[in-house]
């Protein structure tokens, strides 16, 4: 069975921009980087129909050495 939804999110230090593709069609978010802004991001995939066993491609938007530095 194919899966005809596509999730993709462009990450920043302080942002998340999600775009959910579906049949021709796009649904886009922005969403804060944060605790509350990631479980923002799980509830509105959940209310866009979007299943837990859809693949979800990220790309890191540019150098962010903080993420990485659990004392940044």
């Amino acid at each position: 069975m194919m899966n005809d939804v596509a999730v993709g999110i462009d990450v920043s230090k302080k942002k998340l921009d999600v775009c959910i593709a579906r049949s021709g069609e796009y649904k886009t978010k922005a969403l804060s980087n944060t605790h509350s802004g990631h479980k923002e991001l799980v509830r509105w995939l959940e209310a866009q129909g979007v299943s837990h066993e859809t693949s979800v491609a990220l790309e890191a938007t540019g150098p962010c050495p903080q993420c990485f530095d659990p004392n940044a």
